[in-house]
């Protein structure tokens, strides 16, 4: 779990739209690259990033959609991009490389009550094992400020992870490009102070979204929501898709 005197300050960035996006295909572990519409909207982010964290470290997944979001953010505010496995999409197994209709035709059952160690295809990451990855990821990442290039999926989860959440029936929207922001308080709080911002630079470093983990003891994973706004957290409801975590509306 994340050591509250290490990385203290987080702009997460989930990749811009990549060809699997387009094409059918699956995600997870299918490493496509970035689509010409998905290159600009990276464009966007990179350039309202130029304000709020020039020279920022970056860290970024090694598939190519996210590679290639560092690497035009990298330019944008002077930093070179460090490649980290450990921040891939959740692993899909034997759906990696498939269209996402031959991976649904060999998808296992959804369970009728939300499971952590449930995989949805064979050779695939689990929720729980998805959130382990992430929390070793976070206690390895060595800036007290930074910029991380990740996924949807194990974006959320590395959004929980920080929160000090177990795996949980949950899933917080992230959009291609979105801007997240992390941060440790001054009161030892983790804080969700954004929360998937996809308008561009015109909107970026305005506060949409606040929820604050009081962390317990030196820093453990265990916590309680000390504040929350509505717009914070989307309204989740049961994907009725196969094989997909819960989807999200964001709240009004």
């Amino acid at each position: 779990m994340l050591r509250p005197k290490a990385t203290r300050h987080i702009f997460f960035i989930r990749h811009g739209e990549s060809v699997h996006h387009v094409t059918g295909m699956t995600g997870g572990w299918t490493d496509t690259p970035l689509t010409d519409a998905g290159a600009r909207q990276i464009k966007g982010t990179a350039g309202a990033l130029q304000r709020l964290a020039s020279g920022w470290p970056i860290i970024t997944s090694d598939l190519q959609r996210t590679a290639q979001s560092a690497a035009i953010i990298g330019r944008a505010i002077g930093s070179e991009p460090v490649a980290e496995p450990m921040l891939r999409e959740i692993n899909n197994g034997m759906a990696t490389g498939l269209t996402q209709v031959e991976a649904d035709a060999s998808a296992r059952p959804a369970p009728a009550e939300f499971d952590s160690h449930w995989a949805a295809y064979d050779d695939a990451e689990s929720y729980a094992a998805l959130s382990t990855r992430m929390a070793m990821a976070l206690d390895a990442l060595g800036h007290e400020r930074l910029i991380v290039v990740g996924h949807g999926v194990s974006g959320t989860t590395l959004l929980q992870t920080w929160l000090g959440l177990d795996p949980l029936p949950l899933a917080l929207r992230l959009g291609p490009a979105s801007l997240s922001e992390l941060r440790v308080t001054e009161w030892n709080e983790r804080q969700l102070v954004q929360l998937n911002v996809i308008d561009g630079p015109s909107t970026l470093g305005l506060a949409s979204s606040r929820l604050r983990i009081q962390t317990a003891g030196n820093g453990g994973s265990g916590g309680r929501v000390v504040s929350s706004s509505s717009n914070s957290l989307a309204a989740c409801r049961r994907s009725t898709r196969r094989g997909r975590r819960p989807a999200c509306r964001a709240i009004p």
